[in-house]
Formats: C-alpha cells, sequence, structure tokens
C-alpha cells in the first residue's frame, strides 16, 4: 500500500468480520463472516469512498480476499457500477473455489492434501511457523 500512497493514492485495508483483530457483531472473536456478509463490507466501504471522495474506486483482493472482492464487484456492478473503476486480484482464489485444487492434490499428494486442509480447518498454521512456511511459501523463502 505504501507504494500506492507515495504515488498519490488513497489506500486502504479493511480488516473484515471475524479476521485478525475483528469480530463480527454478535459474535464471538475469531469466528469469521460470510462471503456475502464480507462481501457486503466492501461494498459499503466503496459506495462510501465513492460517495465521500467522487472518484471510483479500485479493488484488490488477495487470496481469499480475491473470492470477497469479485463477489462484491458483481454486487457493485448491480447497485451502483459507477464506484468501482476496476479490481485487481492476486492469487485470487476462483469463483468456483479451491474445490478443483484440494481434489488434484487429493490425488497426486494425498499426504500433502491432508496436512494443507487440516493446517487451514486447524487453523494451525497460526501456532507452527515451519507449518506455516510450508502452507504460504516455497521452499526457496
Amino acid at each position: 500500500l505504501d507504494f500506492f500512497r507515495d504515488a498519490g493514492f488513497n489506500t486502504y485495508a479493511l480488516s473484515l468480520r471475524g479476521q485478525g483483530g475483528s469480530a463480527a457483531p454478535n459474535q464471538l472473536p475469531g469466528v469469521a463472516g460470510t462471503l456475502e456478509e464480507h462481501a457486503a463490507d466492501v461494498v459499503a466501504f466503496a459506495r462510501h469512498l465513492f460517495a465521500e471522495q467522487r472518484q471510483p474506486v479500485v479493488v484488490v483482493g488477495h487470496s481469499f480476499g480475491g473470492l470477497i472482492v469479485q463477489r462484491a464487484v458483481v454486487d457493485l456492478q448491480a447497485q451502483s457500477p459507477a464506484t468501482a473503476a476496476g479490481t485487481v486480484l492476486l492469487s485470487s482464489v476462483p469463483p468456483s473455489g479451491n474445490g478443483g485444487l484440494i481434489l488434484r492434490y487429493l490425488f497426486r499428494v494425498p499426504w500433502l492434501a491432508f496436512r494443507i486442509t487440516w493446517g487451514f480447518a486447524t487453523r494451525a498454521f497460526e501456532r507452527d511457523e515451519e507449518l506455516c512456511r510450508e502452507l504460504f511459501f516455497d521452499s526457496e523463502t
């Protein structure tokens, strides 16, 4: 974000419900909101920025955030098309989800498929630095 801010662009990073230090209303901390709730939050923020700054926004999403952004932009286009100037997806989850990737791993490298699924489902990567490195980075990092 610093690169774009230094180039004169307004930049914002949202803390989504149940992610990081943000809790969803009426939910315990650590309970994530739904894809639709996250997308609605992105839409609301984009519309707020558009109303405040009178400039269309570029929405950027990485990984699961890319899936959220895809849903949000579809909703923005339906509700107020002038709000979004563009979308950038970085290593995004496809609209169909990660099912195909998991199935490929399951048949090619069953142990790795189990490790990835277990690491994400239990959020073990948050407590295990080696597992985090294995799940999110290549061997050169």
